[in-house]
């Protein structure tokens, strides 16, 4: 992760956008499934916020939600609370 930041950096990335979970149409990955673990989150956040750059992460999923939240980036796209059965908003990661 934080090679890939520092790659986009050097090529001239304003904003870094991070899926955190899947989408909708992302083949392989349900909107509810996370694409990264916490640690690599935070890594990709830390790396991006000491190179003076704001972090975005594209999120549906609680899980991929919260840790979003607790990696410290910046806004979340979407924040859906997809599940696998329906829609489960989580009022801690919320008010977080």
């Amino acid at each position: 992760m934080q090679a890939a930041v520092k790659d986009r950096i050097a090529h001239g990335t304003d904003v870094i956008k991070i899926m955190a979970t899947g989408g909708v149409i992302t083949p392989g990955w349900g909107p509810h499934q996370s694409q990264y673990t916490l640690d690599e989150l935070a890594a990709a956040t830390r790396t991006a916020h000491a190179h003076g750059r704001p972090v975005t992460a594209h999120a549906h999923g609680p899980q991929g939600i919260a840790d979003t939240v607790a990696a410290g980036i910046d806004g979340i796209e979407h924040a859906s609370f997809f599940t696998e059965d329906g829609i489960e908003p989580d009022r801690n990661t919320i008010a977080a």
